[in-house]
């Protein structure tokens, strides 16, 4: 699945933000597809904030941002 593009600040702890978003989707009974696209999400969130509102992301915020960016990449 191809990434989102956006602008980065910060690539410090985007993987941990992929892979906690993927593991609680899963969690939640999503499938890998969807679960991985709300992960590339959080992800994308996580890069594009300043590190000290980072953990204001919410899975509320991801799918703010999936509407927004329906039209990928």
């Amino acid at each position: 699945m191809p990434a989102h593009q956006v602008q980065m600040i910060s690539s410090h702890g985007a993987g941990d933000a992929f892979i906690g978003a993927l593991a609680a989707r899963l969690n939640q009974g999503a499938a890998l597809a969807e679960a991985t696209r709300f992960a590339q999400a959080a992800a994308a969130l996580h890069v594009t904030s300043p590190v000290a509102v980072r953990d204001t992301i919410s899975a509320e915020t991801v799918k703010i941002f999936l509407n927004a960016h329906s039209g990928r990449p």
